[in-house]
């Protein structure tokens, strides 16, 4: 059973992690508290981090990352946070860095 995304970036806004990898043959990771922690799931295909790749990266993007073998963008995710991504070429597949962008304080009085 695949993992769905949505899922590890619930968990990483939940926990308030700092960052979400993915990489073909590890299991995800997330970054806690400057720690990278594997998460207790199987290792991730190609086409496990190809899907996840597609199914957020904007298209020129996806056209980006075919040319140059890397790109980045932001990824609103669902009113509960924002990531920055990096994709990434490494090995010769694609790998995925999901930065959690922390929440401006609002100012006060407005």
């Amino acid at each position: 059973m695949a993992v769905e995304l949505s899922k590890l970036l619930q968990l990483v806004v939940d926990k308030k992690a700092s960052e979400l990898r993915i990489s073909v043959e590890e299991p995800p990771s997330v970054v806690f508290r400057g720690v990278l922690r594997p998460l207790n799931l199987p290792p991730l295909t190609i086409h496990d981090t190809l899907r996840f790749m597609k199914s957020i990266a904007p298209e020129g993007c996806l056209r980006e990352f075919e040319d140059k073998g890397s790109c980045e963008f932001g990824y609103p995710f669902e009113k509960k946070g924002h990531f920055f991504v990096t994709v990434f070429t490494q090995g010769g597949h694609c790998n995925l860095k999901l930065r959690l962008v922390p929440k401006k304080p609002r100012p006060l009085g407005c």
